[in-house]
């Protein structure tokens, strides 16, 4: 039972992202079986009939499938099977049964045939065509010879009728690849469109916690130099108070101002993304150019060491800066991600230097993020920028995966050089725009 509810589920699951319009080609199914019937009527000529019982047993079938939203809940789990089923029985079935019982009148039943192989094709994928038309036509021939004790065509009505049906078969396989590759491309514009609206209205949401971060900063700013004021008289006076070191003094006075320009910052990256999911166009003539020793030092400077031993590990070479072309607050934040990749990804007893430098090559600018730690190892090396990837922690490794994403963006890219028990180095390469327009 157990294997059944899970072979439904994939079905079901299959057919919703293949797009199957049940409902709509049931509906064509019942308005076909009324024409086709008011035609047979009109004409009266019972020799065209194809074998009239299966088209009503067909009607019937495709009345209930067409009243999917009227399913009781215990059978909707079985609707995609019986819509599998009765377009098994509709379309390759029915169609090789009435190929084999009226194969004398040829033209007629090859034109059904093909038609049938186009509307299948419309409708499903290359997967689901290749099984149904294999079904369908099997379980034709084997009715057909069970009923009747015979299947004949002709030797020359059956190349015919198999080299054209076998062209229309290898033209509608192809056709119906094509078809759920465009229909899966649509969904999935639409799914990024719905991210894209999602990450917009986070990203507006933020603004109000900001604003009241920034609104408590503000108020403490009126009274809390009064109270270091007041500490300070209170010691001079040696009174007996807790005392605080001078240093967290000096944090406490700069803690506001901090507190401040991050959250003017924070806003700074709203205004970006959001500029960003509802542009609708980019002028490539004109793009804007940054100096990238200007961001490595707005990112030392704002980054949240632990400690002032950690920002003593940073040996930071200036020399040989260069442009780049992209976002100043993205690259920050690249710098962000790979400050705290270097820094904080090993214990505390075995964190080595980080050496950052510039670097040049005929095709990109490089900055380098070289760390004596024993970080990575050789094999992992291939793995790192995927989402897949889990370290030890059974973390997912998001923040090299932003800034392979980000540097991507940028038309750049990000590799990772590294001997095993000595260094490991991330270089960011950016593309050379001395060729380019800046504003």
């Amino acid at each position: 039972m157990n294997c059944l509810n899970q072979a439904l589920t994939k079905l079901n699951k299959h057919g919703e992202n293949a797009g199957f319009p049940y409902v709509l080609f049931s509906l064509y199914q019942i308005l076909y079986y009324i024409f086709i019937y008011s035609a047979w009527t009109w004409q009266a000529k019972q020799h065209i009939y194809p074998i009239w019982h299966l088209e009503v047993i067909s009607f019937t079938i495709f009345i209930l499938l067409a009243l999917k939203k009227y399913w009781f809940s215990f059978t909707k789990k079985y609707y995609t099977l019986f819509w599998y089923m009765a377009v098994i029985w509709a379309l390759p079935f029915s169609n090789t049964v009435s190929l084999l019982r009226y194969h004398n009148n040829n033209i007629d039943t090859v034109i059904n045939c093909i038609f049938a192989l186009f509307i299948l094709a419309l409708i499903v994928d290359w997967l689901s065509f290749s099984i149904i038309l294999v079904l369908g036509v099997c379980f034709g021939l084997l009715s057909h010879y069970i009923i009747y004790h015979t299947i004949y065509i002709g030797s020359t009505k059956l190349v015919t009728v198999l080299g054209n049906c076998g062209w229309v078969i290898f033209i509608c396989l192809l056709f119906s690849h094509k078809t759920i590759y465009m229909h899966r491309n649509l969904q999935l514009k639409k799914q990024l469109a719905t991210i894209k609206t999602i990450c917009a209205n986070i990203t507006h949401e933020l603004r109000t916690p900001l604003l009241a971060i920034k609104s408590g900063a503000i108020g403490l700013s009126l009274y809390l130099p009064k109270l270091i004021d007041s500490y300070y008289i209170a010691t001079t006076k040696e009174l007996d108070i807790p005392k605080l070191h001078p240093r967290t003094l000096k944090h406490i006075e700069e803690v506001l101002i901090n507190i401040e320009s991050e959250v003017n910052s924070s806003n700074t990256i709203i205004d970006t993304l959001l500029s960003k999911v509802n542009q609708n166009a980019d002028n490539p003539n004109i793009v804007p150019k940054y100096n990238i020793k200007t961001c490595v030092e707005s990112a030392i400077l704002r980054f949240p060491f632990s400690s002032l031993e950690d920002i003593n590990l940073i040996h930071f070479n200036k020399n040989q800066d260069f442009y780049y072309q992209g976002d100043e607050l993205l690259v920050i934040y690249i710098i962000f991600n790979l400050l705290d990749k270097t820094l904080y990804s090993a214990p505390l007893e075995n964190k080595g230097k980080i050496y950052i430098w510039f670097a040049h090559n005929n095709q990109f600018n490089c900055l380098h993020f070289k760390s004596t730690v024993k970080n990575l190892t050789y094999d992992k090396k291939e793995q790192l920028f995927s989402y897949s990837y889990a370290n030890k922690k059974n973390t997912t490794n998001i923040d090299l995966t932003f800034v392979k994403v980000a540097m991507t963006s940028l038309k750049g890219d990000i590799s990772v050089e590294s001997v095993q028990g000595k260094y490991t180095e991330l270089i960011l390469r950016f593309p050379n725009i001395s060729n380019k327009k800046f504003t």
